[in-house]
């Protein structure tokens, strides 16, 4: 499928949060200083530095809201931002890459993680009709293993490490859209049924 010829938004809204594409006046010395904590950057394999407010707007400006969006994840309540997503498509194959870049409250936090992440991965596949979903995990990142314990990743990679010393090993993942939609239709079929036992 040819990638569309004008840029176009993603945003919707969960429970807690609300999610859209990063304006640049949205770049901020909060939002740089994620970086700074080790504890973020060392998930997302960075050096642990503060980032400038002018070095975020061209990171913002380099999603051209084509085969690249930066999504914002703000707390519906407070407006405070608390995350970021990133979303790459490869139009040609009908295939998108996602990543949680960082959070304020921790890498990858379950809670927002899974109530934004989810609607995302329906826009992706049910409303772009995307083919497959793409995934990259840090094998030093045990939180996130501990979820794919099930799954096998299709290969490995290394990378130089963050941290100046060695190399990291990155596991590479994928998801079908037949399988995720099969997940999906077992999940909720689980919901509902903790919803009865609850109710009961």
């Amino acid at each position: 499928m040819p990638a569309p010829t004008t840029p176009f938004n993603i945003s919707y809204e969960t429970d807690h949060y609300l999610i859209r594409e990063m304006e640049l006046s949205d770049a901020s010395d909060t939002i740089g200083g994620w970086m700074a904590d080790p504890v973020i950057a060392r998930a997302v394999n960075a050096p642990a530095r503060a980032t400038s407010i002018d070095d975020l707007r061209r990171y913002i400006a380099d999603h051209n809201r084509i085969d690249g969006h930066l999504l914002g994840v703000f707390d519906k309540y407070t407006k405070a931002q608390i995350g970021l997503w990133s979303v790459y498509v490869d139009w040609d194959h009908m295939e998108f890459l996602i990543n949680v870049l960082l959070t304020a409250r921790g890498h990858a936090e379950l809670a927002p993680s899974r109530e934004t992440g989810r609607p995302l991965l329906f826009i992706m596949f049910n409303d772009l009709g995307m083919e497959r979903m793409r995934f990259n995990v840090l094998n030093s990142n045990q939180r996130v293993k501990q979820r794919l314990v099930n799954r096998q990743p299709e290969h490995a990679s290394h990378a130089p490490s963050a941290s100046g010393s060695g190399t990291e090993e990155i596991h590479h993942y994928s998801i079908s859209r037949q399988e995720y939609f099969k997940l999906r239709e077992a999940r909720l079929q689980k919901e509902a049924e903790d919803l009865l036992k609850r109710a009961s």
